[in-house]
């Protein structure tokens, strides 16, 4: 059997990857709360038993022990420690005993406000992880983050990222066989999965052709003349089986093809809820 390596620290030649995240721990730390409970030695113990090895013969524990500037941790501290160690993993950022894959899948990112928007939606950023490894701007209020055909990876940065429950994580991990629409709360984050159709490129253009519209020219003609010409069409649509469609060409059943996807939707980031991720599968055919 493949033996199964614990996560390690390993110091970069840029030192601790994540001592500017922890900038945002020592903010939410106020000094009106002097609730500190976990010492160095008990760090390493519970980090040890969430699967990180060999902590006290590590430089890069020493470093990131030092950059937390304290004496002690409180709960709130070591679980935010913990899902930033987490996230880097997965990331790819700490080096570690295993390799992980490209993400050949999209992901987009939509930042805005009243007034302004941060877009990488469109353009590929040239640093894709900062995606998870940073914040957006301040002043922006909503961030939407559309995922389309990802993998599991993916998916895994996304939940640690934003905290999400591991239950809806699962049934979007197996999004393509969730053939039934839910909406769901789980804790601080609602979830909703919804089942789409639609018609193949093919059927719909023999729908057009059946109804008696040349599809070569509909895309040229403006709206209200496509318009006008769909309800001139569709006052009459020969019954399935007729010999002849409204040109008078010979025509049989029109087939119909369809391609089934899965889109699921995650609103979260509480009190506000103000982020919002989409996560969508590929469109299978299925033929009816």
């Amino acid at each position: 059997s493949e033996e199964v390596r614990s996560p390690k620290f390993t110091p970069g030649s840029d030192g601790v990857v994540w001592r500017r995240q922890l900038s945002v721990l020592s903010k939410a730390s106020s000094a009106e709360s002097p609730v500190c409970a976990m010492s160095r030695e008990a760090l390493v113990t519970a980090l040890e038993h969430e699967g990180f090895s060999s902590l006290q013969s590590e430089p890069a524990f020493a470093e990131l022990w030092e950059a937390l500037g304290r004496e002690r941790l409180d709960a709130h501290g070591f679980h935010f420690i913990l899902r930033l160690l987490k996230l880097h993993l997965l990331c790819g950022t700490v080096p570690s005993s295993f390799e992980l894959p490209e993400e050949t899948g999209f992901v987009g990112v939509l930042d805005w406000n009243a007034r302004d928007f941060d877009e990488r939606y469109f353009h590929r950023p040239r640093q894709p992880l900062d995606i998870y490894l940073t914040h957006r701007r301040p002043r922006m209020k909503m961030r939407w983050i559309h995922c389309a055909a990802v993998d599991r990876l993916t998916l895994l940065r996304l939940a640690v990222k934003y905290q999400l429950h591991r239950l809806p994580i699962e049934d979007t991990i197996k999004l393509q066989q969730q053939s039934v629409p839910m909406v769901r709360r789980y804790g601080n984050t609602f979830f909703l999965v919804v089942p789409m159709l639609r018609l193949t490129k093919e059927s719909r253009a023999m729908l057009e052709e059946y109804r008696g519209v040349d599809v070569s020219t509909a895309g040229s003609q403006s709206g209200a003349t496509a318009a006008m010409a769909r309800q001139v069409t569709d006052a009459y649509i020969p019954p399935l089986g007729a010999k002849t469609g409204s040109k008078g060409k010979a025509c049989g059943p029109c087939l119909v093809q369809v391609e089934q996807g899965r889109l699921a939707l995650f609103v979260s980031g509480p009190p506000q809820f103000d982020t919002v991720i989409s996560v969508q599968t590929e469109w299978l055919s299925r033929q009816l």
